[in-house]
This record gives C-alpha cells, sequence and structure tokens, in this order.
C-alpha cells in the first residue's frame, strides 16, 4: 500500500485503518435505529457493509434511497456524514449534520462537534467557534472531546484573527520542467540550490484511480542551469524500485539521500527509513538504516542536518507524547546512530507533528501539527532552539501560507529567504511545487557554504580525499566526510565563525584553508575553491593557513592548535620523513626584525611538535624574513598573503 500522499487524491486507507479510524459517528450509538421502517433499516445495513468493503459509492447510493423511505432517519445521516467525511466533501457533510440536530438535538449533541470540525475544514471560523461553544455546554461526559472543542475553538478565533492579518505570500508554480501532469511533493534541495528532487506519484495502469492502489511513488530529480531548471528524470535504479519510495532527505552536498520505504522484505515495521550514497555518478544500493533508527512502529519523513550528524523524522514508536512525534537522532564518532530522542512537549503534542525540515543554520526547524493552534487542519510552524539548544513554543507561519487544508513539506534554501512548498492551490491541477518569497520574521539564519574540487597538482586528475571542518575557537571538528569520485565536495559555513578546513589522501601534503564569516559577509557569499593536493616529495611544500599570532609576536594562539594537531598526525602517520617549518613575514618593518620574528614564529610550531611526541631529528626550522613573497606587498591582502607558515619536505 502506498503510505505518504494518498490523502490528496482521496486514496482510501480503510483496507488497514477502517476499525480504528472511521465511522467517527455511525458506530457511536446503540444499534437502535430511529427509523421504525423495516425497509429503510435494510437498506442501510446493506449500506453499512458496502462502506466496510470500501464501495462508497454503492453505499451512498443506498442510503440515500433509505432517507426516500424515511426522510427523517438519522443513523442514514450518520452514515452519510462520514461518507462525505472520507470523500472531504466538507460541505455535504455540513448539511447532514444540521438535519440531525434538525431532528433531535437533544440525543446527537456530538453532531455540534462534528459539524463544528466540518465548518473548521471549510475556513467558516465563526460557524465552527458557535458550534463548538453549543456541544461544550451541552456535553459533560465526553472528556476527550470536550477537550478537542476547547482547543479547536481557540483555532477558530486564532484563524478568524488570521485571515484579517494575512502574512506575504505569493507562491509561483516552479513550471512544467520542475512539476509532472501528476503528483509532485516532498521537494529536498543540495545546498547549492542546484539540484532539486522531489516524490512523483503517477498511475501505473489505465485502471489507476481515488478508489484503488495502482499508483506508483518514485523520486525525480531536476538541475538548475544559470537559473533555470531542467525538465525532470526519474533517478532510476538502484533506489527506485517497483516498490514505493517517497518522503526524502538530500544531504546538503547531495552524497546521501534517506527515504522512506514500506513494506520491504527486510524492514523492522511497516515503513522504515533507508540511506543511499551518491559518488558523483551513480547512487548505491539503498541500506535500511536499523536498529535504533527503525522499529517494529512507523519511521518517515527524515530531514538531515547540514552536517550529516543529526537525523530527524516522524515515528509513532512507543515514548511519544502523541500519534506521530518529530523524533532526532545522532551520529557518533564511531559512525553509529544513537538511541532517537523525542523532541518533546515544546513540539510534539496528543496528536500529529510531522514533515519536519531541520534548515541548514541548525536552529531553525519547520515542522507540521494538527494540534498547535492554527487554522483548522494541519498548519506548518516554526520553533528555534534558544540560547540553553532548547526548542522554543512553535509560531504559527500565519494565514494564507496556512489555509483550512492540511500543509506540510515545507524546505528552506540556504539563505533562508525563499522556500518550496507542494500546493493543489490550483483545483484543475494535480499536487505541484511552488516557491516563494519567506517574510523575515519567519526566516532562518542565512548560511553559507564551501564548494571544492580536490585534484592531484601535478596531473590535475580528481582525488578522492577526506576532510574535516574544524571550529578554530573551539577546536570541535563540526563536519567530516569524503569529496566524491569526481574530486567535489561541499560543506556549509555559519555567520560569527571561524573554521579550518583541511584536506588529507594518504601519499600528498595535507591541504589547509581558513574561513572567517560574519553576518554581512554571509549573506552574499559563497565560496568556490579547487584543492591542489601535493605528492609527498622532497622539495614540496604546503603553507599552514591556520597558524595565528598576534601583531610582532610569536605566540602561538589558541585558534593555531586545531591545525598543529593536524601536522602533529601528518608527521605521526608518515614516519619516513623529515620536514621543515618555515616563518614568512610581509616587508613591513626592518629585515633585521623581520628574521627574527619569522625565526622565532618557526621555532614556535617546532617546539609544538616536539611537545606533542615529534623526534626533533625529524625536524627543523627556518626564518626566511619577507625573501620569499607569494603575492604583491603593495596591498593589505597581499601583505597578509605572505605572512605566514610553512612546511617543506626535506627528506
Amino acid at each position: 500500500m502506498i503510505e505518504f500522499y494518498l490523502k490528496y487524491i482521496k486514496l482510501s486507507l480503510r483496507h488497514t485503518l477502517l476499525f480504528i479510524f472511521v465511522f467517527t459517528s455511525i458506530f457511536s450509538f446503540a444499534q437502535t435505529y430511529s427509523s421504525s421502517s423495516k425497509k429503510a433499516i435494510k437498506k442501510l445495513k446493506i449500506a453499512i457493509e458496502y462502506y466496510r468493503e470500501a464501495k462508497l459509492d454503492k453505499a451512498e447510493e443506498l442510503t440515500h434511497e433509505a432517507l426516500l423511505i424515511d426522510s427523517n432517519f438519522i443513523e442514514a445521516y450518520l452514515l452519510l456524514s462520514d461518507l462525505y467525511n472520507e470523500k472531504a466533501d466538507s460541505e455535504s457533510e455540513i448539511k447532514c449534520y444540521q438535519k440531525i440536530l434538525q431532528i433531535d438535538s437533544k440525543n446527537h449533541t456530538k453532531s455540534y462537534y462534528y459539524l463544528a470540525n466540518a465548518y473548521l475544514k471549510v475556513g467558516r471560523y465563526a460557524d465552527a467557534s458557535e458550534n463548538y461553544s453549543r456541544f461544550l455546554s451541552k456535553e459533560k461526559k465526553d472528556s476527550i472531546r470536550i477537550k478537542r472543542a476547547i482547543a479547536k475553538r481557540k483555532q477558530s478565533e486564532f484563524a478568524s484573527y488570521a485571515i484579517l492579518h494575512p502574512v506575504p505570500y505569493d507562491p509561483v508554480n516552479m513550471g512544467e520542467k520542475v512539476n509532472s501532469p501528476y503528483h509532485d511533493y516532498w521537494p529536498s534541495l543540495t545546498a547549492d540550490g542546484k539540484y532539486l528532487y522531489k516524490t512523483v506519484l503517477y498511475p501505473i495502469s489505465k485502471a489507476a484511480s481515488p478508489t484503488n492502489d495502482n499508483w506508483q511513488e518514485n523520486f525525480f530529480v531536476c538541475k538548475n542551469i544559470d537559473g533555470n531548471w531542467t525538465t525532470a528524470k526519474d533517478i532510476g535504479a538502484p533506489i527506485n524500485t517497483p516498490l514505493n519510495e517517497g518522503a526524502q532527505t538530500i544531504a546538503v552536498n547531495g552524497q546521501y539521500m534517506i527515504f522512506t520505504a514500506c513494506n520491504r522484505p527486510n524492514s523492522f515495521g511497516s515503513c522504515d527509513l533507508y540511506i543511499a550514497q551518491f559518488d558523483g555518478e551513480h547512487w548505491s544500493i539503498p541500506k535500511n538504516m536499523g536498529s535504533p533508527i527503525n522499529t517494529r512502529y512507523w519511521e518517515s519523513q527524515p530531514s538531515l542536518s547540514s552536517d550529516g550528524r543529526s537525523l530527524y523524522f516522524v515515528s509513532n514508536r512507543a515514548g511519544g507524547k502523541g500519534k506521530m512525534d518529530i523524533w532526532v537522532s545522532y551520529l557518533q564518532e564511531d559512525g553509529k546512530w544513537q538511541e532517537p530522542i523525542n523532541l518533546g512537549t515544546n513540539i510534539n503534542t496528543e496528536l500529529d507533528e510531522k514533515s519536519p525540515f531541520i534548515h541548514p543554520d541548525d536552529q531553525s526547524l519547520y515542522f507540521s501539527s494538527d494540534s498547535w493552534t492554527g487554522m483548522g487542519g494541519a498548519d506548518l510552524f516554526l520553533s528555534r532552539k534558544d540560547s540553553a539548544q532548547n526548542w522554543q513554543i512553535p509560531k504559527n507561519l500565519g494565514y494564507p501560507i496556512n489555509s483550512p487544508v492540511d500543509e506540510d513539506g515545507l524546505i528552506i534554501n540556504l539563505k533562508g529567504n525563499m522556500a518550496i512548498i507542494a500546493s493543489n492551490r490550483e483545483n484543475e491541477k494535480n499536487r505541484d511545487l511552488y516557491s516563494f518569497e519567506l517574510y523575515p520574521e519567519i526566516r532562518p539564519k542565512p548560511v553559507s557554504y564551501v564548494k571544492g574540487f580536490v585534484y592531484n597538482s601535478i596531473t590535475h586528475k580528481a582525488v578522492v580525499a577526506h576532510f574535516k571542518l574544524i571550529e578554530l575557537k573551539t577546536e570541535q571538528i563540526k563536519i567530516t566526510s569524503n569529496s566524491d569520485k569526481l574530486g567535489h565536495f561541499l560543506i556549509c559555513l555559519l555567520e560569527n565563525k571561524s573554521y579550518a578546513l583541511n584536506v588529507t589522501k594518504k601519499g600528498y601534503l595535507f591541504y589547509s584553508e581558513n574561513f572567517t564569516l560574519t553576518a554581512n559577509e554571509l549573506v552574499d557569499t559563497n565560496y568556490i575553491m579547487e584543492v591542489p593536493l601535493v605528492p609527498i616529495k622532497i622539495g614540496n611544500k604546503t603553507i599552514l593557513k591556520n597558524i595565528f599570532f598576534g601583531i610582532d609576536s610569536y605566540i602561538l594562539k589558541k585558534e593555531s592548535f586545531a591545525e598543529l594537531n593536524q601536522l602533529v598526525n601528518f608527521v605521526t602517520q608518515n614516519p619516513s620523513i623529515k620536514i621543515e617549518i618555515g616563518g614568512h613575514t610581509d616587508n613591513t618593518g626592518t629585515l633585521l626584525l623581520n628574521q627574527k620574528l619569522s625565526t622565532n614564529r618557526a621555532k614556535a610550531v617546532y617546539d609544538y611538535l616536539i611537545q606533542h611526541g615529534i623526534d626533533k631529528n625529524r625536524l627543523s626550522y627556518k626564518g626566511y624574513a619577507d625573501s620569499e613573497p607569494i603575492a604583491s606587498n603593495k596591498t593589505t591582502k597581499g601583505k597578509r598573503s605572505n605572512r605566514r607558515t610553512e612546511f617543506k619536505i626535506i627528506r
């Protein structure tokens, strides 16, 4: 059975959920009938059997026949109301409950509740609020519905206010190249905005209809070239199969996809999370992510953080706060995912929270909920982390982003100003992807990226190398990964932080780079860089770009330790080499002062290596003053480049 978005074409889940969720009205009373007509009762009983078998049209036909015999047959109206609820025909559902209350309001107080629900679905908020109030004034025993009615009345009041105070929202259909003639939803975007993945639901036979399962879900991708999207293409095997795949998340660098698949031979439960890797040309065979991510319960709708170390997803597993909850698991140093943690009551409620999207800022979580105060269906919300890294009470994204129908599946670009959402807002179309500009109050923090190409400096051929992004202030490794087989990598950068990037490969000198971004720089700054890896050979050298000293000082700053430890590891892992540490200055100051400063700086690095276990016989140091500039000393940038520390292979 397709598990993800069948509700959007009104396909029924009744085959598995019938006795749990349906018959909200028809079986809520004792098996006695308000009609004295045996003929009408007989037709209704047959209609109920058709309803059980999901033959909704036949059930509706016979129910109307029963009402032709007895126009005040309350149980027939109750069945019709359930039928119309299944068909999402809220206007007809409203008429049924109005008729029931007209016939006998005293014995059917719950109908006020269901009538209010139907009003809520069509956006008649004043009518909904009024009928919730009527239900609350008459019903004293049904504690569950009383609690829900109070919450839903609050929703109605919020919705009325929200409509009078709309937020900016101007969605634009992403066009025929992105959208198919069928149902397109669940977008995922790489950090550079170049690749857009989506789930597509399309018919697999001419017999496909809103009441059967002759449909297929697969992944498609399109590429952005100079601001224009190519036609979406099926990504094919081994990810797409004759079964259904959906609700995916793509890693910011495009190298990993985590997605949902159901009822597979190797599954733990009904729906599990699977992972596949992209090497730059091909996808690997997907693997079940296993325990503790997957359980015998339902796991779906993943969202992967920009560093690849936090996985948010939806599950109805034991230990939750309600029906569907949002959970997070963290990747441990040994490469295993830890036991998932429930996000708690500031996110999860007794009902459903779904479609999490963690922005690459790692501070902004967007999700849908049908319990937090909204417009009536499932609304989109934003929660941010506070200074203690706890999730705050969520904010409704507002009307008309949210509407009386269900909203979900929102994603936001790296800069935080543009969003993509799936919607069937155009009645003549199926579900399509739309883009729109986010108004400032609900934007995440902007994030930048470094996109690189690693290659052999001699042959210029791509190199699969390992890289680490280290926050210099804390020496914490933020991201660790590999370039793909084409030598490409991509990593995200947050504002007001300084980073060291180290790229390593056996047989090569390691490469280092430094990034420091202020909030203003971050808005318009993305780094595209080449990373030439130099083979280990006598005379070859590399610049240590994350060695820092104060002005006219040779005392190593704390921010240098991450790079120095990288150098310790390099020398340790290559026991046959001997290196020279070279210090360089710009041309400011006298030759004597520059010589002394450059020598002392080189010695400071030399001393650090010895203090951390490197044999001094494998080391030497030398100060070059300003005798070997690599840039012009006529500019500030050039002077900065010339003030450097290097190491060179001398044996």
